[in-house]
């Protein structure tokens, strides 16, 4: 739903500029629109690769640190299927189960607050290299390709800066931006 949203919105904008593009004295310089496929962006990006391989080896610690509890729970679970099984064994197990739980949703939350966090980090990289490459070409608007339904290539106004972006991205990496 967020998506379709967002994708309206974008047409709408699209078409604003084009009308007020149209409506312009024919003397005035055009107004320069280009694109950026975010999503290419995000899958050549070394820093989505870094972030992808951080977040595995944290999710590997995490699992790591379960491991105990998870082996524990099960042996105790094994002791249970046996006869002469107690009441005490039984909440023993019950608190046991209770605790991995708590630790399995803590630990589960710490992962998606670190995802989340790195992930902000990479969107306000990428965001920085966008305005960096429209300022140095003077775009007038710059829209993700996610939003844009259709785009006549033989239009030399929309100009895709896909490539640039990345380009940037490299040079800011190099440079610890």
């Amino acid at each position: 739903m967020k998506k379709i949203f967002i994708l309206g919105i974008g047409a709408f904008f699209i078409f604003s500029i084009w009308s007020l593009a149209d409506q312009a004295p024919t003397n005035q310089a055009s107004t320069k629109i280009a694109y950026v496929n975010t999503s290419v962006v995000l899958a050549k990006n070394p820093d989505a690769k870094e972030i992808k391989s951080k977040l595995e080896k944290t999710k590997n610690d995490l699992e790591k640190k379960l491991d105990a509890s998870k082996s524990q729970l099960l042996k105790m679970q094994q002791q249970l299927s046996g006869a002469n099984v107690t009441d005490a064994q039984k909440e023993k197990f019950v608190t046991l189960e209770s605790s991995y739980k708590t630790k399995f949703e803590a630990l589960q939350n710490q992962l998606e607050q670190q995802q989340m966090s790195e992930m902000k980090k990479l969107k306000d990289k990428i965001q920085k290299a966008i305005q960096i490459v429209s300022k140095q070409n003077n775009y007038d608007l710059v829209l993700d390709k996610a939003v844009i339904y259709y785009v006549n290539t033989g239009n030399s106004n929309i100009i895709n800066i896909t490539d640039q972006v990345l380009t940037t991205l490299q040079s800011m990496k190099s440079i610890n931006m």
